[in-house]
C-alpha cells in the first residue's frame, strides 16, 4: 500500500473511481466540472498493487476571518 500525492497522470483513474463511488454516469458536464476542480486541487490517494482504492481533492484557498488570514 502507497500513499501518495497524485499528479495529472491520475487525473482519469481518479475520475473513473469517482463515478464508480457515486454510481455516476460520465457525461460531459460532469466531466468539465471535474476538470475544473481537479486543475485547482491538490490530489491525494492511496493505492494497492498500483490500482488507485480511494482518493481525496484538496482544494486550498485563502480566508480572511477577523484579521487573519488563513490557509
Amino acid at each position: 500500500m502507497s500513499n501518495f500525492i497524485l499528479d495529472q497522470q491520475y487525473q482519469e483513474e481518479i475520475y473513473q473511481l469517482y463515478l464508480y463511488a457515486f454510481n455516476a454516469q460520465d457525461s460531459a458536464n460532469r466531466r468539465d466540472f471535474w476538470n475544473r476542480r481537479f486543475q485547482h486541487a491538490i490530489p491525494y490517494g492511496i493505492s494497492v498493487d498500483g490500482q488507485i482504492e480511494t482518493s481525496i481533492l484538496s482544494i486550498p484557498f485563502e480566508t480572511n476571518f477577523l484579521e487573519p488570514i488563513l490557509k
